[in-house]
């Protein structure tokens, strides 16, 4: 082909130019493979930056986010939540039939409140839940903590095991700052896992 466009270029360079055009379409070839692998890669550590592995649901970090975005502009409750006796399961029962406990928790909490609910880290979460005047935290609480208990965990030895949940909540209009509205939270979630 080069011959007939310029009858005098010699077959030496028509070879060193078709030789280049092979290594140029090798190199595009790998170059769009590599990039296509790191873009997987890349989504799949954006993914992971923001889903808790065990449960499934957003972490600690998308909850500060959401926690952020939402401050000073939205009323809203935070509810702290935890998988009370948690580390008596663990001990007892062993880490495996400790996580099934934080996935079916996790599980039951995403059932009641799609796209609200973290996990913080071990056997705590939140739920970050709109304000509206026909919410009440009270009756919320309540059927969070009924939810929970009608978890039901049957052992190989046909032993079975149930869990409770112990929780705090505020709303977002008595704090001054995300972290005093945490810490609020916080104080309550422990004054009920005092009762």
């Amino acid at each position: 082909m080069g011959l007939l466009i310029a009858p005098n270029i010699s077959l030496k360079v028509i070879i060193e130019i078709a030789i280049y055009i092979l290594l140029g379409t090798f190199a595009c070839y790998y170059i769009v493979t590599d990039l296509t692998t790191l873009g997987k890669q890349m989504s799949f550590f954006e993914r992971t930056s923001k889903i808790d592995f065990l449960t499934k649901i957003e972490n600690r970090y998308m909850f500060t986010a959401k926690l952020e975005q939402l401050f000073g502009k939205e009323l809203f409750y935070l509810f702290l939540l935890d998988l009370n006796h948690f580390k008596k399961i663990n001990d007892v029962y062993g880490h495996d039939i400790g996580d099934l406990a934080l996935k079916l928790f996790a599980e039951k909490l995403y059932e009641l409140y799609p796209d609200c609910c973290y996990r913080l880290g071990g056997d705590e979460f939140a739920i970050l839940i709109p304000s509206h005047s026909a919410f009440n935290p009270e009756f919320a609480s309540r059927e969070l903590k009924k939810t929970i208990a009608g978890i039901r965990v049957e052992l190989p030895n046909k032993e079975i095991i149930f869990f409770s949940t112990s929780i705090g909540y505020m709303r977002s209009d008595h704090a001054s700052s995300e972290e005093k509205l945490y810490r609020l939270a916080d104080k309550a979630l422990y004054a009920d896992k005092q009762t």
